[in-house]
């Protein structure tokens, strides 16, 4: 109770536009992330990566500042497992083959994806954003919250 009324007792909701969950960790979010938010993204550029007139090395910068931060955002936060982290991993390799108009039947590596995009995995952007969100925290002095 908080001066008064009862506060509910959820199994999830949303803050800020993350899914916090009661068990804890990442994976609700991620979901919500990659199969709600960042594809629903993706969707609505559908005329920009399907345009002859953009040429692919601006797709991908539309694709970097408009549709990863998307994906990524409150990634410093997620406790990921390797399923999670192929989650996302797959999800942008989608969206790149997409973006380069690149067929699954031509079977390109995603190592030669994301080098011709010239991007990194989101899983390795992740582990990059934890560790410099503990970097911030552990220097925190003891009275802060």
């Amino acid at each position: 109770m908080i001066k008064g009324p009862e506060i509910e007792d959820v199994e999830k909701f949303v803050y800020l536009g993350a899914t916090v969950s009661n068990v804890g960790g990442g994976t609700k979010d991620i979901n919500n992330r990659v199969l709600n938010l960042a594809k629903g993204v993706f969707r609505k550029l559908r005329k920009i990566w399907s345009s002859k007139i953009i040429n692919k090395r601006t797709k991908i910068r539309l694709y970097k500042t408009l549709v990863k931060p998307v994906l990524m955002y409150g990634s410093e936060t997620w406790k990921m497992n390797q399923s999670d982290e192929k989650k996302i991993d797959v999800f942008q390799s989608k969206c790149l083959k997409q973006i380069l108009k690149i067929s699954w039947k031509e079977q390109v590596p995603n190592f030669e994806i994301l080098k011709m995009a010239d991007v990194e995995p989101p899983s390795w952007e992740a582990r990059k954003r934890r560790w410099k969100f503990i970097g911030h925290v552990l220097r925190k002095g003891k009275e802060s919250i």
